[in-house]
């Protein structure tokens, strides 16, 4: 492992226990370049050599992986004098190919990469089909990508609490042109959820995905109960729907919350005990928002209230 290596995985240490909600799923590439095993290892050379990767997987027609053909296995072949054997013939067996789960979450996935120091993995579901493909840039480019879009918690809040305006998606979100709007005015635990149950009947009107649903309803649950726990339940629901996603902004006037940082710690909760004893305030709502959403923001001050924003992408076989 070269020292460049070293410095990429000491870094995804640092952060694997704090994004361990990342999986395989989210972090892999899905569009892979692959070969059937009746292709010379000649062309596997080339398309290796042209898209500068190192290794490609070999599928049969209904995408199983049986194998792969790396740098190395080229290079044997070189040596051999075999490059226009059968890449079938010559490839790392699949029995022999370390694999990952698509619910694998990053601390396994960087205990893979340190155990194996393979530049790359593949990720198989139960069946053993090709999902997609994983290497450390993958991972850091998921890690990143996350720094940007949890939240953003500095001198520009005020500005943007006053505002319609999305910092995810540099729009401006005018209330009268929400899909849906809900008024949370409840200080009953046991009503709160009926903003993101409506959302839903929307959605399902609309003809998004089952799992679709599920997580933009979780995401939106999981806002409403927080107004009605720490905001005096007055807030609204705002959602705005499009093709490809859902943004839905979940506003209060309440106390505001005084450390974000703090309070997306899984387990964090300034919940009062009668809240807890009724099975709420675990210090679960933003961590579940986090995971829910594909990407979130919150933004408060004390005494200003709270601002809660997330995108809901439709993603690519998502049923």
């Amino acid at each position: 492992m070269s020292n460049v290596d070293v410095e990429i995985i000491d870094y995804l240490n640092e952060y694997k226990k704090i994004f361990s909600f990342i999986t395989a799923e989210e972090i892999m590439k899905r569009d892979v370049i692959t070969l059937g095993p009746e292709a010379p290892l000649s062309e596997a050379r080339v398309i290796m050599r042209e898209k500068r990767i190192s290794g490609i997987p070999i599928v049969d027609k209904d995408g199983k992986l049986l194998g792969l053909v790396s740098t190395e296995r080229i290079i044997r072949a070189l040596e051999e004098g075999v490059i226009s054997k059968k890449a079938g013939e010559y490839m790392t067996p699949r029995e022999r190919v370390v694999y990952l789960d698509p619910k694998d979450t990053l601390e396994k996935i960087i205990e893979t990469f340190e155990k194996y120091r393979y530049g790359r993995f593949p990720v198989l579901d139960e069946n053993g089909k090709l999902l997609g493909l994983i290497t450390k840039q993958d991972i850091l480019k998921a890690i990143l990508r996350r720094f940007h879009s949890i939240y953003i918690h500095d001198k520009r809040r005020d500005d943007f609490l006053s505002r319609e305006i999305s910092l995810l998606k540099g729009e401006e979100f005018l209330e009268e042109g929400a899909s849906f709007r809900y008024e949370i005015n409840t200080r009953s635990i046991a009503e709160a959820g009926e903003g993101a149950a409506l959302l839903k009947r929307i959605l399902e009107k609309r003809g998004y995905t089952r799992s679709f649903i599920r997580r933009v309803s979780i995401g939106t649950y999981e806002a409403e109960v927080n107004v009605v726990i720490h905001a005096g339940g007055k807030g609204i629901i705002l959602a705005f729907l499009r093709e490809d996603s859902v943004v839905v902004l979940v506003k209060d006037s309440g106390p505001g919350i005084e450390d974000v940082d703090l309070a997306m710690k899984e387990g964090y909760s300034t919940a009062p005990d009668h809240i807890k004893e009724l099975g709420f305030g675990a210090g679960m709502g933003l961590p579940n928002m986090r995971r829910a959403a594909d990407r979130l923001i919150v933004l408060s001050q004390a005494g200003k209230g709270t601002r809660v924003e997330m995108v809901f992408i439709v993603r690519e076989g998502e049923e």
